[in-house]
């Protein structure tokens, strides 16, 4: 009886969507059912944000969001501060790749204290005003 009451309530579970995935099979950006980010979704919020800023039809202002969003999910992933050491360290880098230019050419902004990039803009200017070991 025990058995069939736990499945009952796991499938009740799934099916309310409080473990359930969402929209595209994903429980937000988690692995699976896991309640753990994924350990690159910082970085690939961050590369988000830098190919959707190099797509002309992203500067419309209705989908001006999802730059928003990349940035604001890059900031949430980003606690052990990676995606910031990143980009600190590609501006020491010699010749980029182009991926990794488009990352600097898009957090290379000015300091704008309201910005949701704010962050990453910081890191991007102490990698090309200091020394290597800043970045750490």
């Amino acid at each position: 009886m025990e058995v069939v009451l736990l499945s009952f309530s796991v499938s009740l579970l799934f099916t309310a969507g409080i473990f359930g995935a969402g929209q595209h099979g994903q429980a937000g950006h988690s692995l699976g059912f896991s309640s753990f980010p994924a350990p690159n979704a910082a970085l690939r919020e961050l590369a988000r944000g830098a190919f959707l800023n190099s797509w002309p039809v992203t500067n419309k202002a209705e989908l001006q969001n999802l730059k928003t969003e990349s940035l604001n999910d890059a900031n949430y992933h980003d606690t052990d501060d990676c995606a910031k050491k990143l980009l600190c360290e590609l501006t020491k880098k010699e010749d980029l790749e182009w991926d990794e230019e488009l990352l600097i050419k898009y957090y290379d902004q000015p300091v704008n204290y309201g910005s949701d990039s704010l962050f990453f803009n910081i890191a991007v200017k102490v990698g090309k005003d200091g020394e290597r070991r800043m970045c750490s």
